[in-house]
């Protein structure tokens, strides 16, 4: 899992001018961190509340509490997440809080961090590009829309957006075109390969509950499905093979069959012939000794 670095968009709104300060005591929240601001307090004592959280002797202590920076720029304020998390803001508690956030000019609601420009990165070779505007779900997006063996997961702890990057091989990243992609995601060249993990799982042991979780129970699932279906593949070719020889068995058998009946069986029609044939000589036979036995008689007559 990569923390997505970077990966804001300033939200920018627009607040009293510096030279006039607020009119009474107001109460907001950023990212759950409470900020309280005194009436009179102009635009650049609302940002450095913001960024020190009223330590102005430790610079940047509200900054690493919420996450956002904020800037004075040309008589507006402009919060902005440089580490991808996002922005939530909310009306403080109490009386101070009641439409705090309209005395600043500002709306509740939270604001998802994305991409500053467009960018890329190769993930196993693959370049993967972004848009200007993409926040962590969009990008976990485009990850798995393209062809690189990898799956993202766009994951949110305490506001924090990051990236889980998942895959049954090992992940190769690098920066695109742009040389712009890894910085813009908070990746690093100094590991550039990560070697895949192998995780032991079964269906039974899954859960769901997070972004996290439910992209490895997939990754479990699409596992035991190709197992599954390398198992049916090899019991086919086994029952192929079978198939093949029944078939050439019974083959075998029939024309056996067929030689032994013509060895064994006779041809009735010429034994039928065979038998007329004898039977015709035969009946010649007696005709020609009858005649000859006449003739006899017939010469004896003669002689007396």
């Amino acid at each position: 899992a990569a923390p997505a670095a970077n990966v804001g968009s300033p939200k920018t709104v627009a607040v009293t001018p510096q030279t006039t300060g607020l009119t009474s005591n107001t109460d907001i929240r950023i990212n759950g961190q409470s900020f309280s601001f005194a009436a009179g307090d102009d635009l650049d004592a609302v940002v450095n509340n913001i960024n020190n959280n009223g330590a102005p002797g430790i610079p940047g202590t509200g900054t690493a509490l919420t996450g956002v920076t904020a800037s004075n720029q040309n008589g507006r304020l402009v919060l902005s997440s440089a580490n991808g998390q996002d922005i939530k803001l909310e009306n403080g508690a109490g009386a101070n809080g009641a439409g705090a956030l309209d005395k600043l000019g500002l709306n509740a609601g939270t604001t998802k961090a994305g991409l500053k420009s467009d960018t890329s990165i190769t993930l196993n070779g693959v370049e993967v590009k972004f848009k200007k505007g993409d926040d962590m779900d969009g990008i976990a997006a485009t990850i798995n829309a393209a062809s690189t063996g990898v799956t993202a997961s766009a994951v949110s702890t305490n506001g924090a957006s990051s990236l889980s990057l998942f895959a049954d091989q090992d992940i190769t990243v690098g920066d695109g075109s742009s040389g712009t992609g890894l910085a813009a995601l908070g990746l690093t060249t100094v590991a550039p390969t990560t070697t895949a993990v192998k995780m032991e799982s079964t269906v039974s042991n899954l859960n769901i509950l997070d972004g996290k979780s439910a992209q490895q129970a997939i990754q479990v699932l699409d596992g035991a499905m190709q197992e599954l279906d390398s198992q049916r593949a090899k019991l086919g070719a086994v029952q192929n093979r079978f198939d093949s020889t029944v078939a050439n068995l019974q083959s075998i058998s029939e024309n056996s069959t067929a030689a032994r009946s013509r060895v064994q069986d006779a041809d009735f029609a010429a034994e039928t012939a065979e038998l007329s044939k004898q039977q015709t000589l035969q009946q010649a036979s007696t005709a020609i000794l009858s005649q000859a036995n006449q003739l006899s008689s017939s010469v004896l007559k003669l002689l007396q």
